[in-house]
């Protein structure tokens, strides 16, 4: 049980869900008493947004070991997730306790966010209103560059909020954190496309935000810098429906934006995909017909690209090396190159021959814990009415 579960967990950090999935359920018939094993089924219960199925695997877990510092780091996202500050903070802070002292970056970033989850007190997080949790909310949007912008605001002030799918949590510049009256509670690392490495940001609380018909209270922000060379200012304005507990549809044809906490059913002629959220929301597709890989759903990103280290696996040697300008929030990626004639399947939908923007994706992926394989943006999103239900 305790090879499986090893497995289990090196198939999963390489970012092969489906496969570490069949090692987890493979251990806990050989040894049910394996924490090891529930915990990656916990795991993989919470990317299927299976919430409190996922709390009940880690709650027996953490009676067999719980010295087991990941069993206590997991505990505190689904918590998150669930809106249980209190509880996740506890369980952030027990994490951080059971690291060794080496793991300073991981226990200094563990203490911080229970820092900010407990700044809520005695708010309720992300509160919505029944009426406002109870129906949909439609509202205009217009493409800047290629970025779906919707009209809001922040504690009334007014914001142009770029939709990222691509977000962990709603973005700020720290002009509107000023303007809005939003101070800092703590600090996190981050990394997101453009230049390798992480970097450390502010997070804080906004008392209300607004999307058309939409008002969320309580909701936490990361106060964001702008990096030299990095995508324009107002890019720093972002938000995700998914962060705030929302599904989204986007059809890019009428140019509406649909949020809801249920989304109608889609049309016969649609295409479905199961989704994981690990925190960001994932598709699994093919390359090549042989080399599966995940790929992050991102209103907020341009092209369809794959990392470093999935264009490895593919073992193709291009004619010529083509290099891309490519800019992300962490500023430009100066490797990023494009590697043509790749096929790209997903179930229903193969792109044939295509062109994919190779980026290097290792400093995010260290911080998500497992190996992103791409990224689908723009160029291929605007060619549907895309839902992400969440």
């Amino acid at each position: 049980a305790e090879s499986l579960s090893l497995a289990g967990d090196a198939l999963w950090a390489a970012g092969f869900f489906d496969e570490a999935d069949r090692e987890y359920a493979r251990a806990l018939p050989v040894d049910t008493e394996s924490g090891r094993a529930r915990y990656g089924i916990a795991r993989s219960l919470s990317s299927r947004s299976r919430l409190t199925e996922g709390l009940s695997e880690i709650g027996h877990a953490l009676e067999l070991t719980p010295g087991d510092s990941d069993l206590r780091a997991l505990q505190g996202t689904i918590l998150e997730r669930l809106n249980r500050f209190d509880e996740a903070a506890k369980a952030y802070e027990a994490y951080a306790d059971l690291l060794p002292r080496r793991e300073y970056a991981a226990m200094t970033t563990a203490r911080s966010r229970a820092t900010l989850l407990r700044s809520f007190s005695k708010r309720l997080p992300l509160d919505v209103s029944a009426e406002d949790a109870n129906r949909a909310h439609t509202l205009p949007f217009k493409l800047v560059n290629n970025k779906i912008v919707v009209l809001g605001r922040l504690n009334g002030v007014q914001v142009e909020w770029v939709l990222d799918t691509g977000a962990e949590r709603t973005g700020i510049s720290p002009d509107l954190a000023s303007a809005a009256g939003i101070r800092t509670v703590s600090t996190t690392l981050t990394a997101g496309v453009g230049r390798p490495g992480v970097r450390r940001i502010r997070l804080g609380r906004a008392d209300r935000v607004e999307i058309g018909t939409l008002t969320v209270r309580n909701v936490p922000v990361a106060i964001r810098s702008p990096v030299i060379g990095g995508a324009a200012r107002w890019q720093g304005q972002s938000l995700s429906p998914i962060a705030l507990g929302f599904s989204v549809s986007v059809d890019y044809g009428r140019k509406r934006v649909v949020l809801a906490r249920a989304l109608t059913d889609e049309p016969p002629t649609a295409v479905t995909l199961p989704m994981r959220i690990q925190p960001l929301p994932l598709i699994r597709g093919t390359l090549n017909s042989t080399h599966p890989a995940y790929f992050v759903v991102d209103t907020g990103g341009e092209v369809i690209s794959i990392a470093t280290d999935t264009a490895d696996l593919l073992g193709m040697e291009p004619s010529r090396h083509i290099p891309l300008r490519v800019v992300g929030m962490s500023g430009p990626d100066e490797d990023a190159f494009l590697l043509p004639g790749v096929d790209l399947d997903f179930e229903g939908v193969s792109l044939r021959r295509v062109g994919l923007a190779v980026l290097n994706l290792r400093a995010p992926s260290v911080l998500l814990g497992y190996q992103v394989g791409g990224i689908v943006g723009h160029n291929f999103l605007s060619r549907y009415r895309v839902s992400i239900d969440v």
